[in-house]
């Protein structure tokens, strides 16, 4: 009876530990979430920022959820031709849209003179007054379809049957007294012979920034255009291109230019500023001839020769701004009077400066025509010149002293040519 009363109690016993350690096995602690049993470390699991996560072992839930992590959802602002966004958020962890983004309607194009003043976009002129050809390399060129039923304002479009508009068709446009305004697309990249030639009332054009090369004769005789501006993307200028745009009243030829053909500015009479850009190497022949308005030239260090009668005419020429140095304009290549804008300026400006005085250092010759008719009164000659060329101070009539930096008898070693008689009859002072 003994033995019984023992074994039963040794069950009570075993019974209460079991209970004990079950209840207390998935204990938390306050602060590290690990149960107060070393047996147990919680096992959180949560399938929802919005609800507390859950122990996979005890099956025991935190007091609070994790919450979202919120992520900005940028705007995107319209545009003329697509719609927008308002800015949003969404939860980065479990992907719920928590500020939904609404759409912002496209606000389309506000055309104003042909152009849209919110985004830029031309307005196009409709296809049916144009007439297209296709090119070997998959582009169009246009031209005009009826010159009869021409607006007075046009926008070339830049593209047709989904292929772009690269060229313009030599006489495109020839000869149309109806056409004032007109556009070009920076899909074109070349202006073709004679496209414009004789548009009488052309007054304004705008010519993309796309377009490479301008052929001869293109703007010839187009007596109203007042201003254009040339591309950057330009290099090539033609024969003749702009002769005889009357109302032309200034010019600049960008950086970008390393070809300009003969008269291609010969008579245009209200022209009184011209400026030749750093890739021109060359004035052509007859460039500026009979532009007897034109005041103001700035001319590019990089010229290095100027062609025959290039200045010719231009008796109201003021000031001639060069942007190399006295000894690089000393060994111009002119050919003839005419060639040299000196002819009629007189007032020669390097750098910003007017030179009266000049100060040669580094050059070995000075070439035919160099300084003709300009107003220096005197010339520092350094012993590496070997030659003077014809007419070098032809008209020189205000110098008066030659100073050299050899002795005399190396002077007379300097081949100096005809027609050079304001330099033989100055006065000279010799440094040896």
């Amino acid at each position: 009876m003994k033995k019984l009363k023992f074994i039963n109690l040794f069950l009570i016993i075993l019974s209460v530990s079991l209970i004990s350690c079950f209840t207390f096995s998935c204990k938390e602690n306050e602060s590290s979430a690990i149960s107060s049993s070393p047996d147990c470390v919680h096992s959180w699991v949560s399938n929802s920022c919005t609800l507390p996560a859950v122990c996979e072992i005890c099956g025991k839930a935190q007091e609070s959820p994790i919450g979202h992590t919120e992520v900005k959802d940028n705007a995107v602002e319209p545009t003329c031709t697509e719609s927008g966004l308002t800015e949003g958020k969404h939860c980065s962890v479990c992907g719920e849209v928590l500020i939904k983004q609404e759409k912002i309607d496209k606000l389309g194009h506000s055309f104003k003179d042909k152009k849209c003043s919110i985004c830029g976009e031309w307005e196009y002129s409709s296809a049916e007054y144009f007439t297209f050809s296709l090119l070997s390399d998959n582009t169009y060129e246009v031209k005009i379809a009826n010159a009869d039923n021409t607006p007075a304002e046009l926008v070339i479009p830049c593209e047709y049957d989904g292929r772009p508009v690269s060229r313009i068709a030599s006489y495109a446009f020839s000869r149309n007294d109806k056409i004032s305004y007109m556009v070009i697309p920076s899909t074109v990249t070349a202006i073709g012979d004679s496209a414009f030639l004789s548009c009488v009332n052309l007054t304004d054009i705008v010519i993309g920034n796309g377009v490479t090369t301008i052929e001869g004769y293109a703007f010839y005789n187009c007596t109203k255009l007042t201003s254009v501006t040339l591309p950057e993307s330009l290099t090539t200028i033609g024969a003749h291109s702009f002769r005889g745009c009357t109302g032309l009243t200034s010019i600049v030829i960008p950086n970008s230019v390393t070809s300009i053909g003969v008269n291609a500015f010969h008579y245009c009479t209200s022209l009184t500023s011209a400026t030749i850009g750093d890739g021109v190497t060359h004035i052509p022949s007859d460039l500026f001839d009979y532009c007897v308005k034109l005041q103001s030239l700035w001319i590019s260090k990089s010229v290095i020769s100027m062609g025959h009668g290039a200045f010719s005419s231009c008796g109201d020429l003021v000031n001639v701004n060069y942007a190399g140095s006295i000894d690089d304009w000393a060994q111009i290549e002119f050919d003839g009077v005419f060639s040299n804008p000196l002819y009629y300026a007189n007032a020669l400006i390097i750098q910003g400066e007017q030179i009266s005085e000049v100060v040669l250092k580094e050059a070995t010759k000075i070439s035919a025509y160099a300084f003709v008719n300009s107003n220096i009164t005197s010339i520092k000659i350094p012993s590496s010149i070997t030659a003077i060329g014809n007419g070098a101070f032809e008209g020189c009539e205000s110098l008066q002293t030659v100073y050299y930096a050899g002795s005399a008898q190396a002077w007379e070693s300097v081949a100096v040519e005809k027609n050079n008689d304001a330099l033989i009859n100055a006065e000279y002072v010799f440094a040896k």
